[in-house]
């Protein structure tokens, strides 16, 4: 795909694209439900954000629904959350905030460090063992 292709960031059905489009919308799922063991949270996954028509940084968007108070994230998946991803992570979601739009990063899981780099920065998270801020 050339840069300059409005194509949406991931390509048609059954390419690579797709392919890892599944494999995060299936991690997504996988943290909701260990959120969902621990919380009578209610979640609703949005498939693409978007702003005016274009995407704009985050893989999904997931509005929570807990005690009558509903939340909407920009989702940004990763399947192994490493030390040199936070930095950039913390740009993003920066980025989505002057947008006004709050960040959740989603993970397999999210290492202690990390976390509290997260919190630091007023950041969400979710992994695969139900941990979350």
């Amino acid at each position: 795909m050339k840069r300059d292709d409005p194509k949406p960031k991931y390509g048609d059905p059954g390419s690579q694209g797709e392919e890892l489009r599944d494999r995060d919308r299936e991690l997504l799922d996988a943290c909701l439900e260990g959120l969902q063991a621990n919380l009578p949270i209610e979640a609703e996954v949005l498939e693409v954000t978007h702003q005016d028509g274009l995407t704009f940084g985050a893989d999904f968007e997931l509005e929570l629904h807990l005690d009558g108070v509903r939340e909407t994230f920009a989702v940004e998946t990763k399947g192994n959350l490493r030390p040199q991803l936070v930095p950039p992570l913390i740009h993003q979601a920066h980025r989505l905030a002057d947008r006004g739009r709050r960040p959740l990063v989603c993970a397999e899981r999210v290492p202690a460090a990390a976390g509290r780099e997260l919190r630091d920065h007023g950041i969400a998270y979710l992994d695969r063992g139900g941990n979350a801020f």
